[in-house]
């Protein structure tokens, strides 16, 4: 694994994040392990495959004549913040923007393998797909709630914003997990679900998922709490359902019952199934274990809204493998 990670700080740790090291730019990698090797690979041959709407390459002509290409990093009534492959952020006033477009391309340069051996991509790919106990998995394609936008406010209020005192790995009950750092009001950072209701309208959707691959043992989460639920409303309903999807077409279902597994996230309130993990700003995160079918191979985690009136938040989930993880 030291050439491969050597080739991660040589190629990638510009622009991406695997545990610890680099700089979370371009989506986090730390949980590409639970992905198989040929798709991992596939993503490095064709970074634009499949690209989130976070990291698409916008361009700007300025009325000077300049192009700047980049990631938006962020935007305010004068401005944009415009991020190149090199890490390096440019501020553009909106005056000088004669033109402004988007792309569906990936800011990570197309024939990536013809700067590397093939010695040199085998052991970047092992270090990648490489499984320990536990793998974070990345957020990022799922989440649906900006943290420091915060959440959708109840009949045009705003909502309540939820910024933690740090981002990135954390551990609890000895797990490790991603908090996604939202980057100010970049990224969307949270797993947030609303039940449709044509009484009132929904901002967010009803379902969300994340993808993995292998025997997987337990499903552990940082969420357990929800807006509109226990103690201000006491019935015991489901807040959400984790369906868990395996290889063999077969699911099953995990229910996250108001007031024994979900509370409310306001700090000081205590519910039985879930614990407390994490407290800022009077807000708490609290821990989850869910168990899974460890005979059979995982390949997807969906978050599925309950049929009560709460919105329920995932902060970050990790998977537990079978046996040695490989």
């Amino acid at each position: 694994m030291t050439n491969g990670l050597a080739m991660f700080k040589k190629h990638c740790s510009a622009c991406h994040i695997h545990g610890e090291i680099g700089q979370e730019i371009g989506p986090n990698l730390t949980g590409m392990a639970v992905h198989p090797k040929e798709e991992i690979l596939m993503n490095v041959l064709d970074p634009s495959r499949s690209v989130e709407s976070n990291f698409r390459t916008y361009q700007i002509l300025t009325v000077d004549g300049n192009v700047l290409s980049g990631m938006l990093a962020g935007e305010s009534a004068n401005s944009l913040r415009i991020i190149d492959t090199q890490g390096k952020e440019k501020l553009v006033l909106r005056e000088d923007i004669e033109q402004l477009t988007s792309s569906p391309k990936s800011l990570m340069p197309e024939g990536f393998e013809s700067s590397i051996s093939k010695t040199e991509m085998t052991d970047l790919l092992s270090f990648l797909a490489k499984r320990g106990k536990y793998a974070p998995l990345n957020l990022s394609s799922a989440a649906t709630i900006n943290s420091e936008k915060g959440l959708p406010g109840f009949r045009g209020r705003p909502g309540d914003k939820f910024v933690l005192d740090s981002y990135g790995r954390v551990e609890v009950e000895g797990v490790p997990f991603e908090l996604v750092d939202p980057q100010g009001d970049r990224i969307a950072n949270i797993i947030g679900l609303q039940r449709q209701s044509s009484r009132f309208p929904s901002t967010l959707p009803d379902s969300a998922s994340l993808d993995c691959a292998g025997n997987v043992k337990a499903i552990h989460m940082l969420g357990g709490v929800a807006w509109a639920a226990y103690p201000r409303f006491k019935d015991e309903t489901t807040s959400m359902i984790v369906r868990r999807h395996y290889a063999d077409g077969s699911t099953s279902d995990f229910e996250l019952v108001n007031g024994k597994h979900i509370v409310t996230y306001q700090a000081g309130e205590d519910v039985p199934e879930s614990k407390k993990a994490i407290e800022a700003g009077r807000k708490q995160i609290r821990y989850l274990k869910i168990p899974t079918d460890a005979d059979k191979a995982l390949t997807k985690i969906e978050f599925i809204k309950g049929g009560d009136f709460s919105l329920p938040l995932v902060f970050a989930v990790t998977v537990e493998f079978a046996g040695d993880g490989h």
